[in-house]
């Protein structure tokens, strides 16, 4: 049996840590990249950006990993339109380290799939394949 956990990393305490390290939890955490991207939508109750402190949660998880006090670390991204796929990706491997990445579009609704004019096809046309693919 394995056990996983999905947080904006937070408010992830050390005690926190000592939990997920005994029982060797997969932790993901929630990032939308660069701060300046992910603290338009990632911000704290008094308007405070996030990406900062997430990035510190980041590099402590990265430490339990590599002493295998847990079993992974990933990250979910939701990617608007605006945010630039490429400068993302690297931002999650080149700045941060993660080997483990989902992305998700913005939530919208059934009866308001899309805002602003936006279409399906304008989605479509974003170029995922020009995100390099990684080996671990």
């Amino acid at each position: 049996m394995s056990l996983g956990i999905q947080t904006n990393g937070y408010h992830l305490t050390a005690e926190w840590e000592d939990l997920i390290s005994e029982f060797s939890i997969a932790v993901g955490i929630s990032f939308d990249g660069p701060a300046e991207y992910n603290d338009r939508f990632r911000v704290t109750h008094k308007g405070k950006g996030s990406h900062e402190k997430i990035a510190r949660t980041v590099g402590r998880l990265h430490e339990l990993e590599t002493e295998r006090k847990i079993s992974a670390i990933g990250v979910l991204s939701v990617l608007g339109r605006d945010i630039p796929i490429e400068e993302t990706f690297d931002h999650f491997v080149e700045e941060l380290k993660f080997r483990h990445m989902g992305f998700l579009l913005p939530d919208r609704s059934h009866d308001d799939p899309f805002v602003d004019g936006e279409t399906p096809g304008e989605y479509g046309d974003l170029n995922f394949a020009r995100i390099p693919s990684i080996s671990t």
